[in-house]
């Protein structure tokens, strides 16, 4: 009877397990999924494609390569943080992470940055960004 007890209680607990995870990355996994829709990436504003993006950057089990892209293009000031992590939890360019996908990732991140700080260095009295 135990051990049926122990068995009922390790299948309860990864249907939790389960269940939580489907909760956190139902909205990540849905923003991915728009982006192998061709007639919304027509349709989508550059903002709706962003914020759609920075949500797709979410998905853990997704490969971000068409997201990457996406941001090299209608990123701003605003994708730096969710490019920044992304980045940092995918693996390196010589592990099993394709190459160019890492490649885009990084291209879209260094343009960003290129424009915050020319931003920065336009407007001299500016007060420094926070770190909120």
């Amino acid at each position: 009877m135990q051990i049926r007890n122990r068995i009922f209680r390790h299948v309860i607990a990864a249907f939790v397990v389960v269940g939580i995870i489907a909760a956190v990355q139902n909205r990540p996994f849905i923003a991915y999924r728009k982006f192998s829709d061709l007639q919304w990436l027509q349709t989508a504003t550059a903002e709706e494609q962003r914020e759609t993006a920075h949500q797709a950057l979410g998905f853990w089990f997704g490969d971000p390569h068409d997201v990457f892209v996406t941001l090299n293009y209608v990123g701003d000031e605003s994708s730096i943080p969710y490019l920044e992590k992304a980045l940092f939890f995918a693996p390196g360019p010589n592990e099993e992470f394709v190459m160019c996908t890492w490649q885009h990732g990084r291209d879209a991140l260094a343009r960003l940055i290129a424009e915050k700080e020319a931003k920065l260095k336009q407007a001299p009295n500016a007060a420094p960004p926070t770190n909120e």
